[in-house]
């Protein structure tokens, strides 16, 4: 299958959530009482510290690509084929640095589909042999074999929620922080040799922390001890609470709490983060040196670093994904509503399914798509081909390794600034403006809910999870009740500006 970016397209670390004390402004003696009064007011009401992060962004976040430029244009065309969830493309214009940034910059305007699904089933054994019609599809069951019975399957697209074509701020771009092992040209997750320099020799130890070293130098591999907990069950609670990629979950006592309480009487490693300095140094150094460009945008860095590789079956990947929901606890609630329609099942499952969750560059040459084609690397593999092929590409110069280092999130829920406040600005101060900021900023919702926040008064931008389900909760229990099969749509409007009519 082949799409086309020409398609309309939907517009949309710091290691702990921002300090609000840290950025809101001193107060200073040359400046009014007033000042002064407004910033304590807005450090004695702060947003709720569970929802810190939902005003956070990435300290290095990238530019994002407006739609109207003249590089989106340029990029437009490119087309991609759709493989495994993931948008693939072998277009040579991406092999020029430029192009790969503004490319990816592009892509990263395109959310994510987000699906909720709930199936149901049993299982019986026929008492006899019997034609029976499942789904218009006519098939013969069998006398004491036993069956898997579907008695509903259907899910609820959300992808809606994550668009808003007045706006980019539920968006967030960013290159993988030096600090967070990955694939950076090689074929073992590394660490950047800004945070984590690799061995010089044999016996010679690690290259101190002050050499100078580029954005785009490897470092070392990370330990057995750095792999505990695994980074899929990172961000696996990560997705569950709702948290962004630049907030390290590993530094809550939370996290390692639930932890705790899933691997009770088992073997556990250690009861925190280890730090660079303290796995290497002992317990002598308390805290670890500021890593060098953590918060300097580094992705367009990384586009050049590809594209002077000259391997064969190098690759270029950037990954979606969708924060904001405690969808742990939405889950939970879905289950809970299903249960209350009498339902009782094992079989019983409420999943999140994603789609178009990446995008990867592969390299215009016949071995890169011979070996991406399904059929060919089935046949590679029979004739025992492929394994020749994978030593190559880990022993020779030429061979090529992914750089996994791009990261585009999408927030379900976010608060960003409300244009032209401060610091100090109350709620009903600012919610006495919003009738002029209307015109003049069609990006913010009819009616939208405000939350003092860092800035001085955000606003909600997204759904909030409760909302929702609440919207869903009754037709969820039907579907049940009915055994539905399919999609199931919502009946009622969502947010739509009402017309600017005199006396409406």
């Amino acid at each position: 299958m082949v799409t086309s970016d020409t398609k309309s397209m939907s517009s949309l670390a710091p290691d702990s959530p921002p300090s609000y004390d840290s950025i809101l402004p001193e107060p200073s003696t040359a400046s009014g009482s007033s000042t002064a009064a407004g910033a304590a007011a807005a450090a004695e009401h702060p947003a709720p510290k569970h929802i810190q992060h939902l005003f956070s962004s990435p300290p290095n976040a990238e530019p994002l690509l407006g739609k109207g430029s003249a590089p989106y244009t340029q990029v437009s065309g490119i087309t991609t084929h759709v493989k495994w969830g993931r948008q693939v493309t072998f277009d040579p214009r991406l092999q020029n640095p430029d192009v790969l940034y503004d490319w990816i910059r592009a892509q990263a305007l395109i959310p994510p589909k987000l699906k909720l699904r709930c199936v149901g089933a049993h299982f019986e054994v026929p008492l006899r042999d019997e034609v029976v019609q499942d789904n218009g599809v006519t098939r013969h069951r069998r006398k004491g074999q036993t069956e898997r019975v579907v008695d509903f399957d259907f899910f609820i697209d959300v992808s809606s929620v994550l668009d808003h074509p007045e706006t980019l701020a539920n968006i967030h771009l960013r290159a993988v922080p030096p600090d967070r092992p990955t694939y950076r040209g090689t074929h073992r997750p590394t660490y950047a040799a800004s945070f984590a320099p690799a061995p010089l020799h044999r016996g010679e130890g690690y290259q101190r922390l002050d050499t100078d070293v580029g954005m785009t130098d490897v470092g070392r591999t990370e330990t057995s001890e750095e792999r505990t907990p695994s980074a899929e069950e990172v961000n696996k609670w990560r997705f569950g609470k709702g948290y962004p990629r630049w907030v390290d979950v590993r530094s809550m006592p939370e996290f390692w709490e639930d932890r705790a309480a899933k691997t009770k009487g088992k073997t556990r490693r250690h009861t925190g983060p280890i730090s660079l300095r303290d796995a290497e140094e002992g317990d002598g150094a308390q805290v670890a040196p500021p890593v060098r460009f953590a918060d300097t945008p580094t992705l367009k860095a990384w586009c050049e670093a590809y594209c002077r590789d000259q391997g064969r079956l190098k690759s270029f990947m950037m990954r979606k994904w969708i924060w904001g929901w405690e969808m742990a606890a939405l889950e939970s609630a879905v289950k809970t509503a299903i249960i209350s329609t009498g339902y009782q099942s094992n079989e019983l499952k409420v999943e999140w399914e994603f789609d178009d969750y990446a995008v990867e560059v592969r390299p215009p040459n016949l071995l890169s798509r011979l070996v991406w084609d399904t059929p060919v690397w089935l046949m590679l593999f029979v004739v025992l081909l492929y394994p020749l092929i994978w030593l190559w590409q880990r022993l020779h110069p030429n061979g090529g390794a992914p750089y996994d280092l791009a990261n585009a999130s999408y927030a379900l829920k976010y608060y960003p600034p409300l244009p032209s406040t401060f610091p100090g600005e109350s709620v009903d101060r600012a919610q006495d403006r919003l009738p002029a900021l209307y015109k003049l900023h069609p990006e913010i919702p009819p009616n939208p809910h405000l939350q003092p926040g860092p800035r001085g008064v955000h606003y909600l931008l997204g759904r909030k999870e409760g909302g929702w389900f609440r919207e869903w909760e009754e037709r969820i229990r039907m579907a049940v009740r009915m055994r539905y099969k399919g999609e199931l749509v919502g009946t009622t409007v969502g947010d739509v500006r009402p017309p600017s009519l005199d006396g409406y």
